[in-house]
């Protein structure tokens, strides 16, 4: 049978086209919400969560342009603003707050400046896919491919902290980072140390805790306290630990608004590979409920 391209007619046929076979162009995501609205930004067409807990912002248009990507970009400073309401949203999966959502962009084409913009920023990574429609007898599909980058465009390189130098790449060397740039914007005489596993810290000489890598993950460990570090306040809660403030204080204190954002690199270290990319046609029917 002979497989013929079609053109889209609108950015929700190329989203109906994909939705009717999610699984298999997006395997390590599941959908979590659709046509979320947001303030100023219009409706968000998918939020999608990976089995990490790390989400992803998907959004569906005819073209992408620079437009588009000031868009996405202003749903995703949304998102990362509301994502512990946010959790409500999959409520039978344990959401991962404390690593940024991806941005997904599809579009039946990427303009050469949306390419551009998109590979010069920094955080969040935003990764455009190109949709082309294509029809076998009565059957339409979509084919979906990553948009290829401008020659030159290039990514910004990552930059990774001396004191992690010799820490294996995954999740808790990311949430190592966090938790270091957060002591240092807390105590300027604070002294970090790369120890064996991890990092100690301290202050005029004397030896305030440590963050140690384990077999179960990220600790933060001083006197006779040891915390767990998975997330966003536990990051928060390891920095004024090892800061010195005691515990009384610590449990006084507000959350810090501000946090380390992750590099890109460090963000795909938290994602599991799926298999290569590439192509793949989809032809079942899709209903938004």
């Amino acid at each position: 049978m002979r497989l013929l391209r079609v053109p889209a007619e609108s950015s929700r046929q190329i989203r109906d086209a994909v939705m009717a076979d999610f699984a298999s162009h997006f395997p390590e995501l599941e959908p979590v919400a659709v046509a979320l609205e947001i303030p100023q930004a219009g409706a968000l067409d998918v939020m999608a969560s990976s089995r990490e807990g790390r989400l992803a912002l998907i959004s569906f248009h005819l073209e992408a342009g620079p437009a588009e990507v000031a868009l996405a970009l202003a749903r995703w400073d949304w998102v990362t603003r509301q994502l512990p309401a946010l959790s409500v949203l999959a409520p039978d999966r344990r959401l991962d707050l404390g690593v940024d959502p991806r941005v997904l962009l599809v579009a039946s084409r990427a303009g050469r400046e949306a390419s551009l913009l998109a590979a010069a920023v920094r955080r969040p990574e935003i990764e455009l896919f190109e949709a082309a429609l294509a029809r076998a007898g009565e059957t339409t599909g979509v084919l979906l491919e990553r948009a290829a980058e401008p020659e030159g465009a290039g990514r910004p390189a990552a930059a990774l902290d001396p004191l992690l130098a010799g820490v294996a790449p995954g999740a808790a060397r990311s949430l190592a980072r966090r938790v270091i740039e957060e002591l240092r914007s807390r105590r300027e005489e604070l002294t970090l140390t790369p120890i064996e596993g991890g990092v100690e810290a301290s202050a005029h000489g004397e030896r305030l805790g440590s963050l140690i890598i384990t077999p179960r993950g990220l600790k933060a460990r001083r006197g006779g306290e040891d915390l767990a570090v998975d997330g966003d306040d536990a990051c928060r809660e390891a920095a004024r630990l090892l800061s010195g403030a005691p515990a009384a204080s610590r449990a006084a204190t507000g959350l810090d608004p501000a946090m380390t954002p992750l590099t890109p690199d460090e963000i795909e270290e938290l994602e599991r590979p799926s298999g290569e990319s590439g192509a793949r046609l989809s032809s079942r029917p899709f209903v938004e409920n």
